[in-house]
């Protein structure tokens, strides 16, 4: 039977995403997963529910935070290399590690797939534990134990001796039935539950979610068909109008009517038929669709029949057929300057204000409304960007039933904090609203190669700015598709068409995270621009073929450091590559390639924020005071 593992290709183990620092101590995410940490004082979870022997001292509180690391095979000793006797690392080239020198801690590592048909998912997850050997060492029962969850269903925690052996891999497998379109969370739970150091290592490239349909045959059917079945013998542009399945006879022959009369379109009842064939001139004309069903109809075109036109007509009645619609226009906007680097900022600090005062910057991003609020009072015509940050932002695309209320949820969370800044303010709300501040929505959620998770986050997305827009109209901004360096695949950017068009929709901005590369010796800002920099012009390039044309304010961007231009180290930033005049340099590069862009494209970028000047914990990217000055200085010099 077909077998398919729905975890093939989640994005790492190249990528990840740095969590909010700990103290000194910043952790990494990987690409496709999300990750959480008890902190201290937090009770393991383990504390109630692990029932298995357990030597003194029983542990039942979250001492430390653990650090989380992925670690390449060439820092790995020679035994532990793939292949060799102790080998860390199962698939790949990487290993990801959980682990404190001493010290009780809790972490979980969660995992979605959609199941695309009814049938039976197989999850299989690799666990390497070790313990500290030298004086306080615990490898005992209880001092380390882990287990893991496929939605409510959980396997009993494992310790030592009774479950697995130091230093060496054990597993877990589940077999969990799934219904079309199920969205399955898989977690793995690590706690250490010893005062003395503990290890956890975990493959997740070999990782498992394998997939195997109902209705699948046994047998292999009859070959498949010949690539070039059905293709046409010439291009010519084709109409096919789509009746209703609750048609009746009338409602056809009025249909077939209007459709002979304007060119003898071809008539059908499939969607698929309306969308499928080699052609590049397809439009699909839907007869009687509900206002409110129609977004799904061209979700469903744009994910299975890339390239066709969708129009809608008909309520049910006779209706003559309009002329079709002139070509859009692409639509032309006004910025503040041309100085289009802004600012990405956790709080305030001596250089912000005058910086948006006197820099003539386009945009700004802050993370509470009132910052938010006060760079868009001083700065008319700048985008002010406010981020609300959450925590376990992919994970909050599923939290309650459907994804349209998880992204009211998310909302309510920007409008609890309105109501708040506001009042502290003496404002009322429709004055808070009048600087139009642009809310963004939930942050790196956008995945390579793994299509469910990206359709889910884009849906969120889409939601999240019609439920904007339906409580505020337009009197703000959203900022949707914040996605990280280098996501999605370049073959998935069709994927994003609808959260693309609702931005355009509403004048909303795209937010594309703009980071680019560099080392000690060179940068890689124009070598990689369409891959790193300069991808969201990439994606504009596609939208502007489907007539589609949303603004861009891209929330993070600037230098990360890659000794080859491609392996990005996360923690470190421009300060990893030299002086700030050779960054400098960079920024104005990146500066003028855009302005070029702008001008042919009706200003339709309006910058992107540096990664950063007052944040925590990120100091290789930090910006001290004296380095936003020369920022300043050269953009006033624009």
């Amino acid at each position: 039977m077909t077998t398919i593992n729905l975890l093939v290709n989640h994005g790492i183990p190249t990528g990840w995403t740095d969590a909010l620092p700990w103290l000194n101590l910043t952790n990494q995410q990987p690409h496709g997963f999300h990750t959480h940490i008890a902190v201290p004082g937090e009770e393991l979870d383990s504390a109630d529910s692990y029932t298995g022997p357990d030597d003194a001292p029983v542990v039942t509180n979250a001492t430390v935070v653990p650090e989380c690391v992925h670690i390449h095979k060439s820092h790995l000793p020679a035994d532990e290399q793939p292949g060799a006797e102790n080998a860390l690392i199962l698939e790949g080239e990487w290993v990801y590690k959980v682990f404190a020198a001493f010290g009780s801690f809790s972490h979980d590592t969660y995992a979605w797939v959609r199941a695309p048909a009814k049938g039976m998912l197989e999850v299989a997850v690799p666990v390497q534990v070790h313990y500290n050997p030298y004086p306080g060492g615990d490898g005992s029962p209880g001092a380390a134990v882990w287990r893991v969850w496929v939605n409510e269903r959980k396997s009993r925690w494992g310790t030592f001796e009774n479950d697995f052996v130091d230093r060496e891999w054990s597993w877990d497998w589940f077999e969990y039935p799934v219904t079309a379109g199920q969205v399955v969370t898989i977690r793995l739970q690590l706690e250490s539950r010893s005062e003395a150091g503990i290890d956890f290592f975990t493959d997740l490239e070999a990782w498992e979610a394998m997939f195997t349909p109902d209705d699948d045959p046994e047998e292999p059917g009859p070959p498949a068909p010949s690539e070039c079945r059905g293709a046409p013998r010439g291009q010519y542009a084709r109409v096919v109008n789509v009746v209703p399945a609750d048609a009746t006879p009338e409602r056809f022959l009025d249909i077939a009517e209007i459709a002979w009369d304007a060119g003898r379109q071809t008539v059908t009842g499939s969607y698929d038929d309306a969308g499928i064939g080699d052609l590049d001139d397809r439009a699909a004309v839907l007869w009687d669709i509900p206002t409110d069903e129609r977004y799904d109809y061209g979700v469903f075109f744009d994910a299975y029949y890339p390239g066709v036109t969708v129009l809608f007509k008909g309520d049910g009645a006779p209706t003559p057929d309009p002329e079709p619609d002139p070509p859009p226009i692409e639509p032309q906007y006004t910025l503040r300057s041309n100085n289009l680097i802004g600012l990405h900022s956790g709080f305030t600090k001596a250089q912000s204000f005058p910086y948006i005062l006197n820099s003539g910057a386009t945009i700004q991003k802050f993370f509470s409304a009132g910052d938010a609020y006060e760079a868009a009072k001083i700065a008319p015509g700048i985008v002010s960007v406010w981020r609300k940050y959450v925590g376990n932002e992919q994970g909050r695309i599923w939290q309650e039933p459907t994804i349209r209320e998880s992204a009211a949820w998310y909302l309510q969370q920007y409008t609890a904090e309105i109501e708040t800044a506001r009042t502290n303010m003496g404002l009322t709300l429709a004055q808070f609203l009048a600087r139009k501040i642009a809310l963004e929505s939930l942050n790196e959620t956008i995945p390579s190669f793994n299509e469910s998770v990206l359709r889910d986050a884009v849906e969120f997305d889409v939601h999240f700015c019609e439920l904007a827009h339906e409580r505020y109209g337009d009197a703000i901004d959203t900022v949707l598709l914040c996605g990280a360096i280098g996501n999605p695949h370049e073959s998935e950017v069709p994927l994003l068409l609808p959260a693309a068009k609702i931005a355009a929709q509403w004048e909303d901005f795209i937010g594309y995270h703009c980071y680019w590369t560099a080392n000690e010796y060179r940068s890689f800002l124009a070598q990689h621009w369409p891959y790193h920099a300069g991808r969201w012009m990439e994606w504009d390039t596609y939208f502007r073929s489907q007539g589609v044309y949303p603004r861009y304010a891209s929330g993070e961007g600037g230098i990360v450091y890659a000794w080859d231009g491609q392996s990005f180290d996360s923690g470190k930033g421009w300060r990893a590559c030299g002086s700030f005049e050779r960054y400098l340099a960079d920024i104005d590069a990146f500066n003028s390639k855009c302005l070029v862009w702008n001008e042919v494209h009706g200003n339709r970028f309006a910058g992107p924020t540096l990664f950063g000047y007052a944040n925590w914990g990120w100091d290789n990217f930090e910006l001290g005071d004296g380095e936003v000055i020369l920022l300043n200085e050269w953009a006033q010099g624009l």
